[in-house]
């Protein structure tokens, strides 16, 4: 009998804790481009728990795919939402927006949004608040990002998570897409074992699923380009085991498991 990547991740739910699962992606997309498969498949499955797509940086002036004359704040803020609430929908979840201002609106550049916070960067200690005051009580898991690349909402995602949720939840890391395609697996290993030393990667096998994650993708139509998804997809191939297929991988405190289809 075949062994599917629905099964496979029903086998991993069935070893976490029950409660809901929150899905944390810093900007509109970013869940979607680094674990739009897994998302799809844990739509498929039974076993899962309720789920909830909590995206923090809402209000936004990025959005390559609106003509330069309609960028206004209002305008792309409105047009990320509504992308952000169809892929919520169609990986049936739960949408919470925190409607907070991205790196772009608070005096970040291109260079220094890859760097380390401002010193006049108020959102930390915001987004925490925030974050305490929508996570859902008796939490199972939180899916978030690993921060690779360290941009610097992503970097606050992450620690804000860390700051906001009970030692008995178990927090999943997801590499965070198209950043992470430009690092070597040694560079990546190392960043991860920054962040918690125990922790060791699980490869899902995305290839059932693969139209399914572009589909989805295809919801952020303003914010992705063909770079985007050649990058997401030159990673896909890259973490798959076997060779030929395409997977995901994330990163969890338990010993190194592969998971793939025979």
């Amino acid at each position: 009998m075949r062994v599917t990547a629905v099964a496979i991740l029903n086998t991993l739910l069935a070893a976490l804790p029950c409660g809901p699962h929150c899905i944390v992606s810093p900007h509109p997309d970013d869940a979607a481009l680094s674990m739009g498969g897994i998302l799809m498949l844990l739509a498929l499955s039974p076993a899962m728990p309720r789920r909830v797509l909590l995206t923090p940086f809402t209000r936004s002036i990025y959005a390559p795919g609106i003509p330069a004359e309609s960028r206004t704040q209002e305008i792309v803020s409105v047009v990320r939402l509504q992308e952000d609430a169809a892929f919520a929908s169609a990986v049936h979840a739960a949408y919470f927006p925190l409607d907070m201002p991205d790196a772009s609106l608070r005096g970040y550049n291109d260079n220094t949004e890859l760097g380390e916070v401002m010193d006049t960067d108020r959102s930390p200690g915001q987004l925490v608040s925030c974050l305490r005051a929508v996570i859902p009580s008796r939490l199972g898991v939180v899916w978030c990002p690993l921060a690779i690349g360290g941009h610097v909402d992503h970097i606050l995602a992450r620690n804000g998570v860390l700051s906001t949720v009970s030692a008995d939840v178990v927090i999943i890391y997801y590499e965070d897409l198209p950043y992470a395609a430009g690092f070597d697996e040694a560079t990546i290993g190392a960043f991860a074992q920054r962040v918690h030393e125990n922790l060791q990667p699980l490869s899902i096998d995305i290839d059932s699923v693969w139209q399914a994650k572009l589909a989805g993708l295809r919801c952020y139509s303003s914010q992705l380009g063909k770079a985007e998804l050649a990058a997401v997809e030159q990673a896909a191939v890259r973490r798959a085991i076997p060779p030929g297929k395409r997977a995901e991988r994330i990163w969890i405190a338990n010993g190194p498991i592969y998971v793939t289809l025979p």
